[in-house]
């Protein structure tokens, strides 16, 4: 699928239930960052921690572009997945689905931001929801034989 799936975050803590990894090497014995850190949810997904895009900052509200936030880019095969269980093929998550992935991650937070670019340079709208709101209106823009949409979701609290 031709999407890039983010997720910025306040609290930090949450990443901590997760496996984390980073590439280095050891030059005359100090270990040096080679790649971006990592964490890993089940098989299927892995969060890429990096700076946050400007092109992401211009569509939120001032009082969320001031904030500092950590952004993780979602990889691995999940979109794809996640599209075929939405449209009828049962996947075996392992217990590690998106959903939860979700849920552990932003229900400790106050603020929260999801972005979904379709052709990872598409935002259509912008939106307040809840996590719950929030999950249902991603699975639904992967539903075959709908008009797909780039979109924002900010945390509506």
């Amino acid at each position: 699928m031709d999407a890039c799936f983010e997720l910025l975050l306040l609290n930090k803590e949450p990443l901590d239930s997760l496996e984390c990894y980073q590439k280095t090497i050891t030059w005359e014995g100090i270990e040096y960052p080679q790649d971006h850190k990592y964490y890993i949810w089940g098989k299927y997904i892995r969060l890429v921690e990096s700076i946050l895009p400007k092109k992401i900052c211009n569509y939120l509200p001032t009082s969320f572009a001031e904030q500092e936030w950590t952004h993780l880019s979602v990889k691995g095969q999940i979109l794809d997945l996640l599209e075929l269980e939405v449209n009828g093929l049962e996947i075996n998550w392992e217990g590690k689905t998106l959903d939860s992935l979700l849920k552990l991650l932003l229900t400790p937070q106050n603020r929260w931001v999801i972005v979904f670019e379709w052709q990872c340079d598409q935002i259509n709208k912008t939106y307040y929801l809840g996590i719950n709101e929030c999950i249902s209106k991603f699975k639904d823009n992967l539903k075959y034989g709908k008009q797909r949409e780039g979109f924002i979701v900010l945390s509506a609290n």
